[in-house]
């Protein structure tokens, strides 16, 4: 064999050898760096988790609810001081209606406090039972580019998946947010139409796209990677 087609071969070989290293156990010494975030990234796919909220988590979900509104006036139609969650009294009726779910993440720092959440309500009235809605989608920000706000979204839309005959799931999101756009059309989600003046902050029109995902045509909801900010209607 030509000493060069050898050489090819030993170096596709080894180079075979360090990815397999690298996506196996980044301790070895002889992993290449370029090769480690792959592995890295798979490791940070199998810690996110999102949970489904209980009246246990009440409390938790209200506060995290009311930072979310204050950090970011722009991505909600809702205010601290008109939010339907003002009292956590309302927030425990939520987590016990069969057509409501929220799901969360907590802070792997702080297990009692979540930093990440999305809410998924069924539509009530009887012609659009077909129908659900993701809101309140939020991520905290010391904690976003992590893959939760994906994972708290993709668990929306898995549960939805189990309510009979719900086909399409819609959400809104503020024009301003671009990374929240790119994450849900990551999903699945179109838009399919955008309200100019949706919201108006001091005197500032902000626009809203109108999305829409729909079960039938599309596959399982994608493992939770990515990352996220926030929506709501």
């Amino acid at each position: 064999m030509p000493n060069g087609a050898k050489g090819s071969g030993s170096r596709a070989r080894c180079t075979e050898r360090a990815e397999a290293r690298a996506l196996g156990d980044t301790s070895d010494p002889q992993v290449p760096c370029s090769l480690r975030p792959i592995r890295e990234a798979r490791i940070l796919q199998s810690m996110v988790h999102a949970r489904r909220l209980t009246r246990a988590d009440a409390g938790r979900l209200h506060l995290l609810r009311r930072e979310a509104l204050s950090e970011e006036p722009t991505a909600f139609g809702s205010s601290p001081a008109d939010c339907r969650f003002r009292e956590p009294s309302a927030v425990d009726a939520c987590l016990v209606d069969d057509d409501r779910a929220v799901y969360a993440i907590a802070d792997p720092d702080d297990p009692e406090r979540i930093v990440a959440m999305a809410g998924i309500s069924r539509e009530s009235r009887e012609k659009q039972r077909h129908r659900a809605s993701i809101w309140g989608v939020y991520v905290s920000r010391g904690h976003r580019g992590r893959g939760f706000g994906r994972a708290v979204v993709a668990a929306c839309v898995d549960h939805a998946r189990t309510w009979p005959a719900v086909d399409c799931v819609t959400l809104g999101v503020s024009a301003d947010g671009s990374a929240a756009r790119s994450l849900y059309e990551s999903l699945g989600f179109a838009i399919w139409g955008t309200e100019p003046d949706a919201l108006r902050i001091n005197g500032r029109a902000i626009p809203q796209h109108h999305m829409m995902l729909r079960l039938s045509t599309s596959t399982s909801t994608p493992s939770p990677i990515g990352h996220s900010v926030s929506t709501d209607r």
